[in-house]
């Protein structure tokens, strides 16, 4: 019977534990990131050994928000206080791409369900769809019409994406316009949104269930909101 015990505690960070994410291929590696900006790889089965800190060669400068493993399990993504996402593979350990587009802080990074495309928030307003083997932008999804300048998108605007999801052929955002919007991405042409649904203001995460209908979203106040959506 489980005990719900603590099975393992594992202490490296310094700092608050942003983001954590396990591989895909089911061998129980987990990356984590922090505020104190590090990112570290867990092996769990081996008694939770961290074997390595992903560090790229003129370290990091700004806190890191958010980690992606691709589904192939080759990639890693690390975004955060800065303008840039980083793609790194695992098999060298090392920066393979420096994916810079944003205008301000990125927020939050996901990959396509095949992992040819990696899409990142930020809070200049606007969410890229990046082709991970080119490194070229592919797509820009706006949360301002028409598109801030370069100068109001590096600040305080009024429209920062806060975070997103992306579940198959679907892309959803939350702002702090206080609208939920939700993206189909079966095609390459980017469309208004499908939806755009007014949330909590205070809305700081969201996730995809598996059906691509429904979405959660975790406020600062402690609570949970759940949306549905036809198909």
């Amino acid at each position: 019977m489980a005990t719900g015990r603590i099975a393992l505690l594992l202490q490296d960070h310094s700092d608050a534990i942003s983001s954590l994410e396990f591989s895909r291929d089911g061998s129980f590696i987990l990356v984590s990131a922090a505020k104190d900006k590090s990112v570290n790889l867990w092996d769990l089965p081996d008694d939770g050994n961290m074997f390595h800190s992903l560090i790229p060669e003129r370290g990091w400068v700004q806190p890191v928000r958010q980690v992606a493993w691709s589904p192939n399990g080759q990639h890693i993504v690390t975004v955060g206080d800065g303008k840039t996402a980083l793609l790194w593979e695992l098999e060298t350990f090392t920066v393979v791409k420096s994916l810079q587009g944003h205008l301000n802080d990125v927020t939050g990074c996901r990959f396509s369900a095949d992992g040819k495309l990696l899409y990142t928030s930020s809070l200049d307003t606007r969410v890229i769809c990046w082709n991970i083997q080119t490194g070229q932008i592919v797509g820009r999804y706006e949360h301002m019409t028409p598109p801030p300048s370069a100068i109001f998108a590096a600040g305080t605007n009024d429209h920062e994406v806060i975070g997103l999801d992306v579940k198959q052929s679907r892309l959803a955002t939350i702002c702090n316009d206080g609208f939920l919007r939700v993206w189909d991405i079966s095609s390459e042409e980017v469309k208004d949104p499908i939806a755009r649904v007014e949330i909590s203001p205070d809305a700081r995460s969201l996730a995809f269930a598996p059906d691509e209908r429904s979405i959660a979203i975790g406020c600062q106040g402690g609570f949970l909101q759940f949306y549905s959506f036809p198909e």
